[in-house]
């Protein structure tokens, strides 16, 4: 199985992180951080793309699917209250944009259903074919792209 998760990981929180002004923190699924805000959670599947291997049964891709959950809530920010809708619009261009830079196609962005009403929770979905020698990530049904 190729897995690049923990690379993508690293990068992803690197990027969101520093580019963000809300001091948003990026985790993977299992922590203990709810009451921090604003928050990215990300998951990863990884799964055999069998259309790509060999007879020996040997891939040549490997499909990545990664999914981040940003969780916000209203900020004081500089004595401002800045809504919860407008820092997890900002967070999500910058999630998006870290995916658009390595090469995944976006499958999903929506609004998720939350338990608490006062935090706002996005779905944001990514996929892609990752090369046997993990230099390469193709952006799957690239004649679709538009």
């Amino acid at each position: 199985m190729i897995d690049l998760y923990e690379e993508i990981f690293q990068q992803e929180k690197e990027y969101v992180e520093s580019n963000s002004k809300y001091n948003v923190r990026v985790v993977k699924n299992n922590t203990n951080t709810s009451s921090y805000f604003p928050i990215v959670v990300c998951q990863c599947s990884n799964m055999m793309d069998t259309d790509f291997c060999t007879i020996d049964k040997i891939e040549q891709h490997g499909e990545l699917y990664i999914s981040n959950d940003v969780f916000t809530q209203d900020k004081t920010v500089d004595n401002k209250k800045v809504a919860s809708q407008l820092i997890n619009d900002e967070i999500t261009k910058l999630v998006v944009e870290f995916f658009n830079k390595i090469n995944m196609k976006m499958t999903m962005c929506n609004l998720t259903p939350n338990l608490d009403k006062s935090i706002i929770r996005r779905t944001i979905r990514h996929q892609g074919l990752v090369s046997h020698d993990r230099k390469k990530i193709t952006r799957r049904w690239k004649e679709y792209d538009k």
